[in-house]
């Protein structure tokens, strides 16, 4: 290393200002290659999986690189690959809110035509006019009985939109795997190539965007998927395990996490949580096996297993982590999904 820096030192040493001029600009332009056939690598790694509101999920490679989010305490630009999950709120309000407080008294005193006005310009505003309807609605203590009342375009808006009740009006960032933030993400689509080609998906059908790094080779050890009471139920012996394509060795360290609710028609239609929870009621802490369980297995012969809301198990041997809703009875009206989170370490 000695003789290299003095070979340096020397080569220094003999060469003209201009030839280090014309070095510093060759070594920005390799430089600034590399940065982009880096970014480029790392774009053909990002993996989103979108939760849609009707249901459905999408999964496919996204070119984004940053998430531009705005908070109220100032802008954050986040690279993709430190965030895990961002819970799409209500999009942005670009309307005229005076406007819309006008039709609103318009649509709870005015007369039949002024209602029907109303009611018809409101209903083509975009999902963001849905709170301040809410707000309208709480701070009104009219009782409407027409059948165009506030209360009956809170609940078209509601259907037209695919909003819950329980909406959040912010955009919720999870970064780091344990730093939240709320503000907004600010887009209108988000376009995936899928194996089905190129698709683009609005914003205002989006209910939670899932964020993973694919690894260049090998299995992935990290990912979250949708276990529905309609299909993957430990008792359907058509497709009753979710596999979820996660390979762990034995000796590797599993951790499981898990949210939700489903209702199972085979028992009464009554709701359950991951933990066996029923009606609201925490589920058993023991490891027997119970009705509504989130269970496991490792390849498609292992043991079931108790995940339940949270388990950190090692393999005791080799195989695909497979995954289910435990009932002996399988059920089509079953209803709902818990979400799982399915991590391996080494």
């Amino acid at each position: 290393m000695l003789v290299c820096s003095q070979m340096s030192i020397f080569y220094l040493k003999t060469i003209s200002l201009p030839q280090i001029y014309s070095m510093k600009r060759l070594l920005f332009s390799i430089f600034c290659l590399a940065f982009i056939m880096f970014s480029q690598a790392q774009i053909e790694n990002v993996v989103l999986t979108l939760h849609l509101k009707n249901g459905d999920i999408i999964t496919g490679t996204t070119e984004i690189t940053q998430i531009l989010f705005k908070t109220s305490y100032g802008n954050l630009n986040i690279p993709v690959g430190d965030v895990n999950s961002i819970k799409v709120g209500l999009q942005n309000s670009n309307f005229d809110k005076g406007r819309l407080l006008d039709l609103l008294d318009k649509l709870d005193n005015g007369n039949s035509k002024e209602r029907d006005n109303a009611f018809d310009e409101i209903i083509k505003m975009n999902e963001g006019a849905i709170p301040f309807i809410k707000s309208y609605l709480q701070s009104s203590n009219k009782q409407n009985n027409n059948e165009l009342s506030v209360q009956v375009l809170y609940e078209v808006m509601l259907a037209k939109y695919n909003v819950s009740k329980n909406y959040n009006l912010y955009d919720e960032l999870l970064y780091n795997s344990k730093n939240t933030v709320e503000g907004t993400y600010d887009f209108e689509h988000i376009v995936l190539e899928t194996s089905y080609g190129r698709i683009k998906i609005a914003r205002t059908n989006i209910e939670q965007i899932d964020i993973k790094i694919k690894p260049k080779e090998g299995f992935s050890k990290d990912n979250t998927f949708k276990v529905f009471a309609n299909r993957y139920i430990s008792g359907n012996k058509e497709e009753g395990w979710l596999n979820t394509g996660i390979l762990v060795k034995k000796g590797e360290e599993i951790s499981i996490n898990a949210d939700g609710q489903v209702s199972l028609a085979s028992l009464s239609g009554n709701k359950y949580t991951p933990d066996g929870g029923l009606n609201g009621a925490p589920g058993p802490t023991d490891k027997k096996i119970t009705y509504g369980n989130l269970v496991f297995k490792i390849s498609q012969n292992g043991t079931i297993k108790k995940a339940g809301d949270k388990i950190i198990y090692t393999a005791d041997r080799t195989g695909i982590i497979f995954l289910s809703i435990h009932e002996s009875v399988f059920n089509s009206a079953n209803a709902g999904y818990y979400n799982a989170n399915v991590r391996v370490k080494p």
